[in-house]
Formats: C-alpha cells, structure tokens, sequence
C-alpha cells in the first residue's frame, strides 16, 4: 500500500505586523497623521525627516546632491520646490511687480 505524503499547511501570513493604513494611504492622509503625531519642539527635526520622505523630496535630492543630513537641510530643499510650483503656478514670476 502506498500512502500519500502528509505536507503542512503553510504558517498564515503575519498581517498584525503591518499598519495596513499606513501603507495604502494616500499622501495627505499620511501628513495629516504625521502632524497629529507630532506636538513639540522636540518632534520638529523627526516631523520634516518624516514629512520630506511622505512628499518624496528626500528622493530627489539624495540622487542629486548625496544625502541630505539635517533638517534645515530638508526644509530647504522643501521650500526651493514650493517656490518652484508657485513660479510655475504665475508665469515664472515671484511677483507680478516684477514681471
């Protein structure tokens, strides 16, 4: 007589280690839950660390530039892009006094 060989049922998957909201969760959902996490002084160093991965600046730049160390580091490169979206959002000019 031949029996069938006795195979195990693969271990289920480990779900529980995994914030399965924080992985599909859109760009302005992770922010907005970032910056409840964050309440004083002492978070500011951790929130734009956190805030420039979520936004992908710390991407970008660490291609261009090797890596970006610091937060003021990050904040710059953060406010070169706003100021950048807000040229191209008027024509290339900062100001219309200057246009």
């Amino acid at each position: 007589a031949i029996y069938p060989p006795r195979l195990r049922d693969p271990p289920p998957p480990s779900l529980d280690q995994f914030d399965l909201d924080e992985e599909f969760a859109d760009d302005a959902a992770r922010l907005a839950r970032l910056t409840n996490k964050c309440v004083g002084d002492n978070d500011l160093e951790y929130y734009a660390r956190e805030a420039s991965d979520i936004v992908g600046i710390t991407k970008q730049e660490e291609s261009l530039s090797g890596k970006l160390q610091d937060a003021k580091a990050l904040l710059h490169a953060i406010f070169e892009k706003l100021v950048q979206f807000k040229m191209l959002g008027q024509g290339g000019s900062l100001c219309p006094a200057f246009s």
